[in-house]
């Protein structure tokens, strides 16, 4: 069984590592067609979609291309809660895979998806990979691990898997300073070609590799992903590590992978798995623009997922890459919608500021910052000793002069900031709207 799934993947790959390279119109009719044939089968089959087509009045035969795409209605997370039988097709349900996500937002989110879908995930994120100096059989290290995906990793089958693929996977859950010198032994032993995970869990580890001088740990790329990547995250790992960095973006609910090149001029989408748009009050972005990013999941027949709200939010890239892949390009993620900061006098402050406010002052060893709502915020500090006064008025005065003196901002000290049930370290979190 694993060497036939491995096969598939092989073969998918080999396929996209041409259409990369595809002109313009040939990735366009590719994306067409798959679209055409997602929404016949939703209407067809998936009760959710029969019903929202025929409230607007609309048959499959209205979507032809992507540009038709913007008739349908957005699915959003509340749409898919206690409505998993309606959104499952009927003629498919004996290949549905249940799965979910970690939850980054407090409550995990329960889907279906098929082998189809999970083929063409692996292969683009081993594309991607690809890109990185990375190739299948490599050492590599993953600092990962949603509650969920450790326990799989326990199984004989992914203890196999993982031995074929040389691929050694770390609970990034513990991140003590003992489980990290283990780490350490572990991956001076393994000496990995490529290190990934969670951007947070990478960052960490090369703080600790740095100041503890460990040596004997030299990949030859690091890929960050699942979380933001900051400039001096980036720096840090870079000059702990001395290779190169390559920041990876996608979704556990969909096949959607983008992923910095070589060139590093923003992340390639894989478009033969998604079509990706990016929305501000219902209407497309100009390149350059922030906007919501939706996603349209080309090969999950099971559950579909049409013009999909994964609550992120993106820029569009207009302009070509220079290393020649045609593919499509986000310019930056900016996190998701519900770290933006959102002010007393109506202004939508990216979360990425608190990081870099953050990042230079002494004595703080984790932080997060909470808005309740529009009218103040807290802020958790886990501090050591050489955090003073002098820190805590910095951070207040910078908070205030950028979020306005109409905000009130709590300084909460604590022992600890519990993770998100996904593992990611959130910076910020806001329970109000960025539409309000």
């Amino acid at each position: 069984m694993l060497i036939d799934e491995a096969l598939s993947v092989r073969k998918a790959q080999r396929f996209l590592m041409k259409s990369q390279y595809w002109p313009r119109e040939e990735i366009d009719r590719h994306q067409n067609r798959k679209l055409r044939l997602l929404v016949r089968n939703a209407y067809d089959n998936v009760p959710y979609y029969h019903e929202a087509l025929r409230k607007l009045n609309l048959r499959p035969e209205d979507i032809r291309t992507k540009s038709d795409i913007i008739k349908l209605p957005i699915l959003r997370k509340s749409d898919l809660r206690g409505n998993l039988d309606r959104m499952l097709a009927s003629n498919l349900k004996a290949l549905a895979m249940p799965s979910q996500t970690g939850g980054s937002t407090g409550e995990p989110l329960k889907f279906y998806t098929q082998k189809e879908t999970w083929k063409w995930t692996t292969a683009a994120r081993y594309r991607a990979w690809s890109w990185c100096g990375y190739e299948p059989g490599d050492r590599m290290v993953e600092l990962w691990g949603t509650p969920f995906e450790i326990k799989e990793l326990e199984r004989f089958s992914a203890k196999l898997r993982n031995t074929l693929l040389r691929k050694m996977t770390l609970n990034c859950f513990t991140m003590s300073d003992e489980s990290m010198a283990e780490y350490a032994r572990q991956m001076q032993a393994f000496k990995p070609k490529v290190l990934r995970g969670f951007t947070s869990a990478v960052y960490l580890f090369a703080k600790y590799v740095s100041e503890h001088r460990i040596k004997g740990i030299q990949p030859k790329s690091v890929i960050t992903t699942a979380e933001n990547l900051y400039d001096f995250q980036r720096k840090k790992i870079e000059e702990t590590f001395g290779c190169p960095v390559y920041d990876g973006y996608g979704s556990r609910e969909t096949s959607l992978s983008a992923q910095q090149c070589e060139a590093k001029d923003g992340y390639h989408i894989s478009e033969e798995n998604s079509i990706v748009e990016f929305l501000k009050d219902g209407e497309p972005v100009s390149p350059g623009e922030s906007g919501d990013i939706v996603i349209t999941d080309l090969h999950n027949q099971v559950m579909p997922w049409i013009r999909y709200s994964i609550e992120d939010v993106g820029r569009p890239a207009g302009e070509k890459c220079s290393c020649g892949r045609t593919l499509s390009m986000i310019k930056s993620i900016e996190g998701r919608i519900h770290d933006i900061i959102v002010t007393p006098d109506g202004r939508r402050v990216p979360g990425e500021f608190f990081p870099h406010l953050f990042k230079d002052v002494t004595g703080i060893k984790e932080y997060q910052i909470y808005q309740g709502s529009k009218d103040g915020l807290s802020v958790f500090i886990v501090r050591d000793s050489a955090f003073s006064e002098k820190e805590a008025s910095y951070l207040l005065r910078h908070m205030r002069e950028y979020l306005g003196s109409q905000i009130a901002i709590e300084m909460k000290y604590v022992d600890e900031i519990a993770k998100s049930p996904s593992g990611k370290r959130r910076f910020t979190i806001s329970a109000v709207s960025p539409d309000n």
